[in-house]
Order: structure tokens, then C-alpha cells, then sequence
């Protein structure tokens, strides 16, 4: 029984069961040739295949998630999701990162467009002129909070470029500066530096020769000869003259608790130092005054 084939659609006859039917030359030859004449392409001038002998085929445009025809771009910035990059651009891109990375121009890498990762959060700022600006600030304030103390505490803070910020240096020798109690006669003490209240009025027409604070604030000093004690308020408790057993005072101590009041200076009619009396804290009437340098310790001691 005669059939067409599957492609071209030919005319075919079966050799056993057509093997006696009459040989057709327009069926069984001429039409075949014409068949296969009309698949066969034709070469154009050029020796190609002409575009419209081509079969004509639909392909999507390609994509992030499809296949499909791509078109090329030679942009270095462009945004595009359907279009490929061409080696060119690749290599404009490879060309700037080379030559970015072999920088070595001042400023070719700027701080504020460099990031910081900050694990820890210590900073704000979140590139590295930022950071750098806020530790400026941050050292800044704590030199000048240092040399405040520093200054509050009688000592002398340098500051030899004038900038108003003392150097870490400065700052050391200004901690050296402070006057931690080894004081000289005529020395000047900053009310800063003292332990205890502090008050400014005029009470004796002498100078202040030297005094003492027991722990209940009450101030113990002397003028000439002349012991005084003193509520922190400036009341006058009590009053003495000791010149009848020293013709000058030297130093003045007192007991924290006040019961004791120690005076040191040249006993009367020599003004050699050497000679120390004890007063009572509370009323200024004479404890002991005929005692010498080498008991003192053991009577303060006491005290």
C-alpha cells in the first residue's frame, strides 16, 4: 500500500503489496522531484542562503530568568538586566580598577569616602574622617578637663603653641607642678588645695604665721605670739598668748579630734627653734610647755 514520508511529504509505493500497479512517472517521479526541488535553498551573489529562504523562528528576549536573544552594550554604568556586557567595557571596568588600585597621589583615597566597620559601636560616624574627627574631640576635651584639675590644684599647665590645647607633655609636667604638700615659707597654697572650709575675712591686724583644721573644721592658727581657734564660720572660740614661753611660733599641728594643740618655735629669750608646748584644743589653757624636740614624736604620737 502506497505512503508519503514524514518530512517532505514524498510519494512512496510498497514493493510487495504495490509490487503489480501500473509505474506512474507524474506520481511516483515528477511530483517527488518537485517536492524536493521546492526545499532545497538557492545560494545568493555572495554564495549564502538568502534570509527569506531561512525558516522563520520566534526566540524571547533573553533575561535574568530566560534564555533568549541578548543584545551587547558597551556602557560601563548602565543598570540593564537584558543586555550583556561587551569584553570592551569589561576591560574599560579593569582598566579604572588597575589604575585606582596602584593610586599613590596625595589624596587618592579619601578618609570620608572610606568606611568603618565599628564591631563595637565606640563611633557615630561611619567612615574614617568622621571616626577621627570625634577622637580629635574626644582627646580634645580630655586634655582640657585634665588641665582644669590640674590648674584647680595650684598647678601650672604650659600651653607653648597657643592653641588653647596643653600637649600630653605640658599636661605631665603640669601633674608635676602640684604642690603635694612640701611647702616652703612664702609659698602661696590655692584654696584648692586644701582639705577643709575655706573663708576670706580680716580678723587680726598680724599675719597669718601658719594653721591647722581638726576634723571638726574649727581652724587653729596665730598671729605673733597669739593662738586663735575658729569655727569654719570664722566665730572666735578662744584666744592665747603664749609669749611668755615662746618668744616666736614656728609651726602649729593639732589632734584630729582637737583635744591637743601642738606649738613649735624658740622658747623665750632665745629664739632658737627646738621648743615645743602643748595647749588644750578645747579652751587654749596650757597642757605642757616645757617639752623638747626630742620627745615630740612620742607626744604627738600620743596625742
Amino acid at each position: 500500500m502506497a505512503s508519503n514520508t514524514p518530512r517532505l511529504g514524498l510519494y512512496k509505493k510498497d514493493p510487495v503489496a504495490d509490487a503489480n500497479d501500473t509505474f506512474n512517472i507524474q506520481t511516483m517521479l515528477n511530483d517527488n522531484w518537485d517536492k524536493i526541488d521546492s526545499k532545497v535553498a538557492t545560494l545568493g551573489p555572495d554564495g549564502k542562503i538568502p534570509a527569506e529562504q531561512l525558516p522563520q523562528q520566534s526566540l524571547p528576549t533573553a533575561s535574568t530568568t530566560q534564555a533568549g536573544i541578548v543584545k551587547l552594550n558597551t556602557s560601563t554604568n548602565s543598570t540593564s538586566t537584558t543586555e550583556a556586557a561587551t569584553p570592551s567595557a569589561v576591560k574599560d571596568v579593569n582598566d579604572a580598577l588597575a589604575a585606582h588600585s596602584a593610586e599613590t597621589a596625595t589624596n587618592a583615597h579619601l578618609a570620608k569616602n572610606i568606611g568603618i566597620e565599628d564591631r563595637n559601636n565606640h563611633f557615630t560616624a561611619t567612615d574614617v574622617e568622621g571616626a577621627l574627627e570625634e577622637l580629635f574631640t574626644s582627646v580634645r576635651d580630655g586634655k582640657l578637663q585634665v588641665r582644669d584639675a590640674i590648674t584647680n590644684k595650684g598647678g601650672i599647665v604650659a600651653d607653648g603653641d597657643g592653641d588653647g590645647i596643653p600637649t600630653f607633655q605640658e599636661i605631665a609636667n603640669g601633674v608635676n607642678s602640684i604642690n603635694v604638700g612640701k611647702y616652703d615659707v612664702g609659698d602661696i597654697i590655692q584654696p584648692s588645695s586644701l582639705e577643709g572650709p575655706v573663708f576670706s575675712q580680716t580678723f587680726e591686724t598680724q599675719n597669718v604665721g601658719g594653721w591647722s583644721i581638726d576634723d571638726g573644721n574649727n581652724v587653729y592658727y596665730y598671729a605673733g605670739t597669739t593662738v586663735y581657734k575658729r569655727k569654719e564660720d570664722g566665730t572666735l572660740l578662744w584666744s592665747r598668748d603664749v609669749g611668755a614661753f615662746l618668744a616666736n611660733i614656728e609651726s602649729i599641728a593639732v589632734t584630729k579630734n582637737g583635744t591637743k594643740l601642738f606649738l613649735g618655735g624658740g622658747k623665750a629669750g632665745n629664739t632658737n627653734y627646738g621648743k615645743i608646748i602643748v595647749l588644750d584644743g578645747s579652751n587654749g589653757n596650757y597642757l605642757n610647755t616645757n617639752f623638747y624636740e626630742p620627745v615630740v614624736l612620742d607626744k604627738i604620737r600620743q596625742a
